[in-house]
């Protein structure tokens, strides 16, 4: 008997080794490098690992036109037959060097702006994560894969690591660090773990993946139609792998951060009406593979009245997902009535909002919830990274060129400069949250029980516009505060516009309600500036002045100065203000006019015939003789030094801190000369431009007069 058992465990430890070594090969193994059928000309730019390609614009279309009959084929096979379909399409690309290489077919209307884009962290260097390891050109989470525990076991107890397993280890882990202050690495592991995936896959490491023009017509039909339907470029989102691996690019400081137990609960709430499918199941698995299972509660995915075939693709998506909920609108509510009903069914001491186009960096969660644990007034805020709605390449800021959330006196969200002392003060501990008059309001995590004392949202908002404002306001003025976590990452997908419907009566009525509400006496310079807004119906406000009220909230003349005092206040009562237009003729008048509300500092003054009410060519004569134009960015009429007429930043009052230059001030004569006060020289129009020269009482293209 006792040879018996000595030939039967023998044999247990060669047939273990056997599967070590079969795991090994697997791991190790290049893939397979045929490129039979793919057109010459995209081998030179492209390497396809896969066998028997036939003519790439098919196998595309196959995969993801986005026609409205083949989507929902592809919406209704199941996660597996999915993969299986982009494991026979588009493998493995190795995405083109030339940057600029993209097919652009983003619309004209606004989205949410993006911030600034800035060089990243190690752009150019793959970095892993601390749970992965590169096995030949493979990497693979270690969390999960018996491999990486087995590589330090010897043989002897090889089998005993094999039936223990990784929970395992993990729970007696735990039992031996109890009674530590700090949670250990191994009890931070995520819900799920991110599958192997090779590094020269398509977008890995957040690299960006190019569609070359070479590719063909359909090919760029498709990629039209993505950005028509959902305004970036839903093909190469298909192409990267829901589970992409992003690195972990973070500072050392932030990787090394330890948290105090115990952190509180999470519940991720997600809303979406119709996403890209791949974006959307990115952003799901973002955070599944992301944020631990200790401390994540739920997810919960918000279907705002989707299609039918969405909606079923979505639930047998998670199917055997236990922490994700999904709950459907029998209408269309918009984001605000989203986030209520998400908000309602948290459980989860914290709530974090995601867009559905967004992807979480590693580490994310825990820096947010350490802050909240700390002060449970604080809304903290991601550095939300920029994903590139063109390419999906994902770059991670350096921490002191975190920029903020501001807005201009149309009550539209804008991004404003770093604190300049993260540039100044080389010594400071860039960890520490950076305070933000603002948020973009697309991912933000808030204590639940504080976000319903603070009044929730404005349900008498509808679907999308000024909600992020409102909040921002709020919990400033009743005594809470913004902050940006400088440790916590997550990428969003900057959408040229918004692809839904949303008219502009909406959003209009939406800001009227913020401004009712919070801006006290500065509300004319909201009107000045959105006339439309006057017409508007807030509708009933009275339980949101009330909330104002019972939580007893500031003025918004202390918000200016105490939150936001880099904000630049217009004057109430400029010296002139209106169209600027020079008579041409008996009856053509010819204005100043930038041809943009958002208008690019740098770009030459134009001109244009005579409109009522037109944004674009209202200017006002301030105290400090600028003209000042009214637009997203504080620009002034300036001129250069080769005498150029040009929309320039305001120096006033960030640079010159007591007035204008000389080259952005001007002199307005009774007669209508406008004069530079650098150059002596006066502002001269044509039907097409304007420029300055010297001056003439007698030259009627000098002769300026307000309207």
């Amino acid at each position: 008997m006792m040879r018996v058992a000595k030939f039967a465990k023998s044999c247990t430890n060669i047939c273990l080794c056997f599967v070590l070594l079969l795991i090994l090969y697997l791991l190790n193994r290049e893939p397979p490098n045929d490129v039979s059928g793919v057109r010459d000309d995209v081998i030179n730019d492209y390497q396809y690992y896969m066998s028997d390609v036939g003519d790439v614009d098919s196998l595309i279309l196959d995969k993801a036109d986005v026609s409205e009959e083949k989507e929902n084929s592809f919406l209704r096979k199941g996660a597996a037959e999915r993969r299986e379909l982009a494991d026979q399409v588009l493998v493995i690309v190795v995405a083109s060097d030339d940057p600029n290489q993209t097919l652009d077919g983003a619309g004209e209307a606004e989205g949410l702006e993006a911030p600034v884009e800035t060089t990243g962290i190690n752009d150019d260097v793959d970095v892993l994560r601390d749970n992965d390891v590169m096995i030949g050109n493979i990497v693979i989470d270690r969390s999960e894969d018996i491999v990486s525990k087995i590589q330090n076991e010897t043989m002897d107890n090889l089998n005993e690591v094999l039936q223990v397993g990784v929970s395992q280890l993990v729970q007696s882990h735990h039992e031996n660090n109890i009674s530590s202050a700090f949670y250990s690495r191994e009890e931070l592991l995520p819900v799920l773990k991110k599958p192997p995936s090779s590094r020269d896959e398509p977008g890995e490491f957040g690299h960006p993946f190019i569609i070359p023009h070479r590719m063909g017509a359909s090919v760029e039909r498709q990629v039209e139609e993505g950005y028509r339907r959902h305004a970036f470029n839903v093909l190469v989102s298909d192409v990267i792998s829901v589970h992409r691996n992003l690195g972990d690019k973070r500072e050392d400081v932030c990787k090394d951060k330890q948290y105090t137990r115990p952190l509180p609960t999470m519940s991720v709430v997600i809303c979406y009406k119709n996403e890209a499918f791949s974006t959307l199941i990115r952003t799901l698995y973002s955070v599944l593979e992301s944020v631990p299972a200790v401390l994540l509660k739920e997810v919960i995915l918000i279907d705002d009245f989707s299609g039918n075939d969405f909606t079923e693709a979505v639930k047998k998506e998670i199917e055997e997902l236990s922490l994700v909920k999904l709950s459907r609108n029998t209408e269309h509510l918009g984001i605000v009535k989203s986030r209520i009903k998400g908000a309602k069914m948290a459980a989860g001491d914290v709530i974090a909002f995601l867009d559905s186009h967004c992807e979480c960096y590693e580490g994310w969660a825990e820096p947010l919830l350490h802050r909240i644990s700390r002060d449970r007034t604080v809304v903290a805020l991601p550095v939300m990274e920029i994903i590139n709605p063109d390419n999906f390449k994902f770059t991670v800021t350096p921490m002191q060129r975190i920029q903020r959330g501001g807005f201009d006196w149309t009550l539209t969200y804008r991004w404003i400069p770093p604190h300049r002392d993260r540039f100044l003060n080389p010594t400071m501990d860039m960890t520490q949250p950076v305070t933000s008059p603002t948020m973009s309001g697309g991912v933000f995590a808030i204590e639940r029980k504080y976000f319903n004392e603070m009044g929730n949202y404005d349900d008498g908002m509808s679907v999308w516009g000024g909600d992020n404002l409102e909040m921002s306001f709020r919990i400033w003025m009743c005594g809470g505060r913004i902050e940006i976590v400088p440790c916590s990452h997550v990428g969003h997908v900057f959408k040229s516009r918004s692809p839904h419907d949303v008219h502009n009566d909406v959003v209009l009525r939406n800001k009227r309600r913020v401004a009712d509400v919070w801006l006290d006496d500065y509300i004319s310079l909201f009107f000045k500036r959105t006339p439309g807004a006057l017409k508007a119906d807030s509708g009933n406000i009275t339980s949101r002045v009330q909330l104002r009220h019972n939580l007893h909230c500031k003025s918004f003349s202390w918000f200016i100065k105490h939150v936001y005092p880099e904000l630049y206040v217009p004057e109430l009562h400029p010296r002139l203000s209106g169209a600027v237009c020079c008579r041409l003729g008996e009856t053509i008048d010819i204005c100043l006019d930038t041809h943009s509300d958002d208008v690019i500092p740098g770009r030459p003054l134009g001109v244009d015939r005579y409109k009522s009410r037109q944004r674009t060519q209202y200017f006002e004569f301030t105290k400090h003789n600028e003209l000042r134009h009214n637009s997203v960015r504080d620009v002034c009429v300036g001129v250069t030094s080769s005498h150029k007429v040009e929309i320039q930043r305001c120096k006033f009052p960030f640079d010159n801190h007591e007035t204008a230059p000389p080259s952005q001030q001007w002199e307005i004569s009774e007669s209508g000369k406008i004069t530079n006060k650098e150059t002596q020289l006066c502002l001269t129009a044509s039907t097409a431009k304007v420029w300055v020269q010297d001056c003439d009482v007698t030259n009627v293209r000098q002769k300026w007069k307000w309207k």
